[in-house]
This record gives C-alpha cells, structure tokens and sequence, in this order.
C-alpha cells in the first residue's frame, strides 16, 4: 500500500478537492490518503472532511494539530498514522498525473531503491515546464563530497517523491525546525545517511506544481533561501566540505535548478561545469 500524505492548513476546499481527485484517477489502486489538519478552525476542518467524505471508494484518514505546527510536523504525524508501507507527498494545491503512483512503485520494486523521485512539472499561469533532476544525480557520483558536490551547488526539483515509510521513521521524519525547505532538508539527509545507491530518480513520475496561488513556498523567497541555505550548511559540515559560507547566484535557465556556490576565504568556489550556466543567468548575489 502506499499512503499519500496531504498538509492542510487553511485550505482551499476547491483545490483540496482537485488534490484528492488526481489521486482517485491513479492507475494503482492499492493506496490511501491522509490529510492532516494543521491550526484549522473547527469550520474548516469539518469542510475537510466534508470533501473526505465525497470520495466514498477512497480510504482517508483525517488527523490534525490543533495548534499550528508547521508542514514538517503535519506530515511526520500523518505518517505515524498511515498504514502504507510507502509514503508519497502532495501538497492541496498540487496534483499527480494519474500514473504516478505506479510509476514510482515500479521503479522502487524494479530497481530496489527505498527512495524514488520524479519529474516536477512546474506550472505559472499558463506556462508550464517539466523539471527534471536526473543529471545532478548522475553527476553526484563523480563529484560527491566535494566543493563541486551538484546536491550543494543546485537545489533541484524532488517532487515527486516516494520513501519506504520504515526508513522515514528510522530517520525521524521531517525536522521540525524546518518551516520551509523542509523536503530539501530531509532529502540531504537521506544522502549524507544512506548514499546514493538506495536512491533513484525516474523519469516517467510526474507531479503538477502550481505556483499561481498565493501562499505557495515560494512566495516567501527570503525566508526560504535562510531555510535553504541552512540546509546546506549543515549537508557541507556533514560531508566534510570545506567551506566558510553559500551564496545563492540565482536561477538556471536551462532548467530552473537554484545555483549556490560555497565560498572559501572568500573566494567563489566555481565548478567547471557550472561556467557555461553562468554565461547565461542574471546573476542575483544572495
């Protein structure tokens, strides 16, 4: 079974509802949901689960923080109470392609990975543009565990997503420090404890990522690069990367990956393979 895990705090009912529908429409069958109701007033969460109660074929489990608590602890409860051995994230305002699930099943059982990531397709207005991380983590192999180290230098797209929930729980969860870059976070985690090799990333996964709404993670950008760079700080330390300090230079335009680079006696420590993306970015020195 895989358990699909959905944060609710004040949520839109209309995209609650088109959230839980994509997940009515997968391929694979053998799931359920569970929505965690964080720092909802009793009306809200009784809209929740009015909405719940509208999917009658589907199994969904509603539990909630009655004090705001944040997306890191609103998951992590979710998951102590699913019954899935895999867990997959989706945010109420995101939807999965309908073969999603099956997808990153498949590649989970084919390729004996405990952790699998897809293909986000990222959605503004009515622009859309398929992200895909695959490269980096090709390129990790060779550059692991140093300054040009791709998971330090780019934070990438890792939705979707699907761990082995015994191995969630064997690494406690979601730290809940983190109120934003939370799934960043983790996933260096996961690299730093497990390495690479229990790790894949398909191509044939894919989740809708809308940005068009207010109240998205990435309308505070601020405070999110302080979560990010935070992060990957603490990925550096870990791996016993020299350096002093991360700066992000911005956005990529081949694929909308952030570029960071460590800084080390104050110098930019420059990949070489990250010169030609240089060439062609507006530089916003963060």
């Amino acid at each position: 079974m895989i358990s699909v895990i959905i944060p609710c705090s004040n949520p839109k009912g209309d995209l609650l509802r088109r959230a839980i529908e994509s997940i009515a429409i997968q391929s694979y069958k053998d799931l359920e949901i569970v929505i965690c109701s964080d720092n909802n007033t009793i009306e809200v969460l009784e809209q929740i689960r009015q909405i719940a109660n509208e999917f009658s074929d589907l199994s969904i489990k509603v539990t909630e923080n009655r004090k705001k608590r944040g997306i890191s602890n609103a998951r992590n409860q979710a998951a102590t109470v699913s019954s899935g051995e895999w867990l997959v994230w989706l945010d109420h305002d995101d939807t999965l392609d309908k073969q999603c699930l099956e997808m990153l099943l498949n590649n989970a059982v084919f390729e004996k990975k405990n952790y699998v990531i897809g293909k986000c397709n990222c959605i503004s207005e009515n622009v859309s543009c398929i992200k895909s991380s695959k490269k980096y983590y090709e390129m990790y192999r060779k550059y692991k565990k140093t300054k040009s180290d791709p998971f330090l230098t780019h934070v990438v797209a890792i939705q979707p997503q699907m761990i082995n929930k015994q191995v969630f729980l064997d690494m406690g969860g979601f730290n809940p420090e983190y109120k934003k870059a939370e799934l960043t976070e983790f996933f260096l985690k996961y690299l730093w404890l497990y390495g690479e090799d229990s790790l894949f990333f398909c191509e044939d996964a894919i989740y809708n990522y809308y940005r068009i709404y207010e109240g998205t993670v990435s309308s505070n950008r601020e405070q999110l690069f302080n979560y990010r760079k935070k992060a990957l700080l603490e990925y550096a330390r870990k791996m016993n990367i020299d350096i002093d300090d991360i700066v992000y230079l911005g956005k990529k335009s081949e694929d909308g990956a952030q570029l960071y680079l460590g800084i080390k006696n104050g110098n930019l420590q420059i990949p070489e393979y990250a010169i030609s993306s240089l060439k062609n970015m507006d530089i916003i020195v963060v």
